[in-house]
């Protein structure tokens, strides 16, 4: 929109010093300063001097980030050439921008434009990037599916419309344009758009060919082994993933990524220490990062085996992993039968319950470490809130039971061990359970 109007300012139809002055100080980029020179010019009274006039000011709104001021501007100086394309054109897009939330009356307005197709293939391109920064993708599909036509020969356009209707939901439409792209020029761009698109339609297979593509056009690219791997990952297909890490973590020595990956990968298959050391290099990469840090005291915490020292001092020196930190702590001190910490450690998870009422961690190790201390009423109260936020967990089951029976609520107990073992039967199946640990750890990385 700024350079589109500024183009189109005619100079010489400005008669005023001061109208002469913001121009040039348009040019420059100096908005506010045009701003405040130009609400000091008379306002023209010939209409090509006053279209003129309104096309500078939408250009200083434009350059200060006022899409509406600058849209009403651009409309003042079409009602003036009403049948003149050029400013048709560029009062759509001003409206495009303008708008907020339905841009759909705006894209329609642009449709209605009559262009060459030329003319009209630069302006949708214009369109789409507006409307793709807006997330408005929907949208720009449309626009991006007309240009695709005005341009048949161009896989970049190709590319874009598909990466548009994959973005917008439209799944079969997005595979047909990725199809037409791939008949244009192969990338590996296309290739992991195309592993995409394919999982989404549920081939798990022809999504890991695509990913594949996509590697062994770049294999000098991360992310592209980040996506096959990712996608092995979750199709539980570990061996395959872990081969693709083990030689992404040789090829890429600084990637925390992929050592987040890696040790995710170790950890589901029962290779816990190899976890903890991919996590704790992802770390030491990346210390600023808060992802490699979660996964550390996630993957921690989980396992069954005693927590390494190295990682429970890390964990414990993160700043926000306190909760985590505290729950090792009481396991460590539970399993070695040592009470001297048993204080300091009841202090941070109540600290954490306190900042975070509704994190089911804290309140489930809050509860066990007032068991452990024997403040029974208190671990009633701590394990109530525990099973409430989390009613499919075993253990919250089977503590408040003990619980309720150290406190002769017998009945009470009784429900609590029913609840237990119906817990236990929705989590009997190792293969749903796996899948859904998988997914879990796999949210945070797709982002």
């Amino acid at each position: 929109m700024r350079t589109l109007a500024l183009a189109l300012l005619v100079t010489s139809l400005l008669p005023a010093a001061t109208l002469e002055r913001a121009l040039e100080l348009a040019r420059a980029h100096r908005y506010r300063e045009a701003s405040r020179e130009i609400a000091g010019a008379p306002v023209p009274s010939e209409p090509a001097q006053l279209l003129a006039y309104h096309r500078l000011k939408a250009a200083i709104a434009s350059g200060l980030n006022d899409a509406v001021g600058a849209a009403a501007e651009m409309q003042a100086a079409l009602q003036l050439a009403p049948d003149n394309l050029d400013l048709q054109v560029a009062a759509g897009i001003a409206a495009l921008q303008a708008a907020k939330g339905d841009w759909t009356p705006a894209v329609a307005r642009l449709d209605a434009i009559p262009l060459a197709p030329p003319a009209e293939l630069a302006m949708r391109l214009q369109a789409a990037q507006i409307l793709v920064g807006v997330h408005a993708y929907a949208d720009a599909a449309h626009v991006l599916e007309r240009a695709a036509a005005l341009a048949p020969e161009r896989p970049d356009i190709a590319f874009n419309t598909a990466l548009a209707q994959f973005n917008a939901g439209f799944i079969e439409p997005a595979a047909a344009s990725a199809k037409r792209a791939e008949a244009l020029g192969n990338s590996a761009a296309l290739q992991l758009l195309r592993g995409d698109i394919e999982e989404r339609r549920g081939d798990a297979l022809a999504a890991v060919h695509a990913y594949q593509s996509a590697v062994e056009l770049a294999p000098r690219e991360e992310r592209y082994r980040v996506a096959l791997a990712l996608e092995l990952l979750r199709h539980q297909t570990f061996p395959a993933a872990l081969a693709v890490l083990e030689q992404a973590a040789q090829l890429f020595p600084a990637s925390a990524r992929v050592r987040v990956l890696l040790g995710l990968n170790y950890y589901l298959v029962d290779r816990s220490h190899d976890a903890i050391q991919a996590l704790l290099q992802a770390v030491a990469l990346a210390p600023s990062e808060d992802l490699p840090m979660h996964y550390l005291a996630e993957l921690t915490w989980l396992d069954t085996a005693t927590p390494e020292p190295r990682a429970v001092d890390v964990i414990c020196r993160a700043t926000r992993e306190k909760t985590v930190c505290a729950a090792i702590l009481l396991r460590l001190a539970d399993e070695n039968g040592d009470a001297s910490g048993r204080s300091a450690i009841i202090a941070k998870l109540e600290a954490a319950a306190r900042s975070t009422p509704k994190d089911a961690l804290a309140r489930c190790q809050l509860g066990k470490a007032y068991e452990w201390a024997n403040r029974l009423a208190q671990a009633r109260v701590e394990m109530e809130a525990c099973v409430a936020l989390q009613p499919d967990a075993t253990e919250g089951h089977y503590r408040l039971a003990r619980i309720y029976r150290q406190l002769g609520l017998k009945d009470l107990a009784a429900e609590q061990n029913r609840l237990q073992q119906e817990a236990s039967r929705r989590e009997s199946d190792l293969s749903a359970r796996r899948a859904e640990t998988v997914e879990k750890f796999l949210f945070d990385l797709r982002r």
